[in-house]
């Protein structure tokens, strides 16, 4: 079925015209209109899990030759970050239990305690592309989302297995996110922490207990539900203009000055021995910026 003038969906007569509308893999998805110095983009909230499965990212050529236009991988760094997110999900978890007035459990705020707590948890919305889009989106199949008596809040647009999300800026948080899922489902399925590189740092190799197996548990429901990943997605940009917006997002930015970095992060322990104890109790200045 499809939009007809009066807003109202109208019948498919044959099976032609059901290929042609698009194939069976077409979710919906809502969507924000916005128009990024002029240039149309979808603003969408996906949840963490669906993100990972309809993003990729260009910075290698794949099977079936898609063009290059990404930087390499940072190993290390995806690492690093995988660690926030696995601790972003188990604060999620934790957020969800509150919000449905559930008792937190004792092995959800010990797992969040060895992982090193910080007054707040967030990552950056990711930017990408919808390749297989025209400039304005209008070949995308969808519906409005409105009223007789009210404005039109969002757009609820279709998007198939062909319509991949192309990350231009975002990828070590995409693979941040597949090292976490990669060690959630291992732990989950052997009951046993990896024994090198793992994530949750103390237990290398080691057994997972029945309480650890619940925290780990909500961190996989929590990521495909709950915790949601916001996503401003280009329409239609080929690959010269991909590139362009890598280094426009990345170069055009000014870096942290290191003393504005030690007076705002809480997660690191030596920023905040510094701060706390060395600044606060024995030095007593405050860190001036430049």
């Amino acid at each position: 079925m499809h939009p007809s003038q009066d807003a109202l969906p109208t019948p498919i007569g044959t099976l032609d015209s059901l290929l042609e509308e698009g194939d069976t893999s077409a979710k919906p998805h809502k969507v924000f209109i916005a128009h990024n110095l002029g240039s149309r983009t979808f603003l969408m909230s996906i949840p963490m899990h669906d993100f990972y499965s309809m993003s990729a990212v260009a910075n290698d050529r794949g099977t079936n030759g898609e063009p290059v236009a990404q930087r390499k991988l940072d190993e290390p760094h995806a690492h690093s970050l995988a660690k926030y997110v696995l601790k972003g999900l188990i604060s999620a978890a934790i957020e969800r239990r509150e919000i449905q007035k559930r008792p937190v459990s004792d092995p959800l705020r010990n797992v969040l305690s060895i992982m090193g707590g910080q007054p707040y948890l967030s990552m950056q919305p990711i930017v990408a592309n919808i390749r297989t889009s025209d400039p304005r989106g209008a070949n995308l199949p969808g519906f409005r989302m409105t009223t007789k008596d009210e404005e039109t809040a969002c757009f609820k647009v279709m998007l198939s297995q062909r319509d991949i999300l192309y990350v231009v800026d975002g990828q070590h948080r995409r693979k941040a996110m597949d090292m976490v899922f990669d060690f959630l489902n291992s732990v989950l399925a052997t009951h046993k922490y990896p024994k090198k590189a793992s994530l949750f740092a103390g237990n290398e190799g080691g057994d997972v207990g029945t309480a650890e197996l619940q925290v780990w548990s909500e961190c996989l429901e929590v990521a495909r539900g709950f915790c949601t990943v916001a996503v401003e997605a280009h329409l239609g940009l080929n690959v010269d203009q991909e590139r362009q917006l890598f280094h426009d997002l990345n170069n055009l930015g000014k870096k942290m000055e290191k003393t504005l970095a030690l007076q705002f992060d809480s997660s690191n322990p030596v920023n905040r021995y510094i701060k706390e104890v060395l600044i606060d109790d024995v030095l007593a200045f405050e860190p001036v910026e430049k």
